[in-house]
């Protein structure tokens, strides 16, 4: 996810109407028994007509909780985790969620010690192929 996403996700949650949300039973205008969510302020944002417009089986009691929950807890945590996990990676590598096409070049890793059995000794050897230092690498090597 790229922080325009993230930034076009929170704008999202904040263009909705602010306070707390709950599910509720109740009468609107018409008087009509609605299955509602409800803002801040007895406001309501949904509201499912029983005999009226549309069919109270299209948004359920488990569709209702899950909007509720979206918008009071779930969305927020949600965006605070990613926040918080992104400062933690780029705190520990500044290029980490850069991609890698716009690095620039990577430099190959340093050769790794290695023991030189036949002569006694510790050398150096590339990374992937083991090949000694200032020797040629294998054809299959990575460096």
């Amino acid at each position: 996810m790229t922080e325009d996403q993230l930034q076009a996700i929170e704008a999202r949650l904040k263009a909705t109407t602010p306070g707390v949300w709950e599910n509720g039973v109740g009468k609107v205008r018409d008087g009509e028994t609605r299955e509602l969510i409800i803002g801040a302020e007895g406001r309501v944002i949904v509201a499912m007509a029983y005999g009226g417009f549309g069919n109270p089986t299209d948004c359920t009691s488990a569709d209702r909780a899950f909007i509720v929950a979206a918008h009071n807890t779930d969305m927020p945590a949600l965006i605070a985790e990613v926040r918080l996990l992104r400062e933690m990676i780029l705190a520990d590598d500044p290029l980490a969620l850069t991609p890698m096409h716009e690095r620039g070049p990577v430099p190959p890793p340093p050769p790794v010690p290695v023991l030189d059995l036949k002569n006694q000794r510790w050398t150096t050897a590339c990374w992937s192929c083991g090949a000694p230092e200032g020797e040629p690498h294998a054809v299959t090597c990575l460096a």
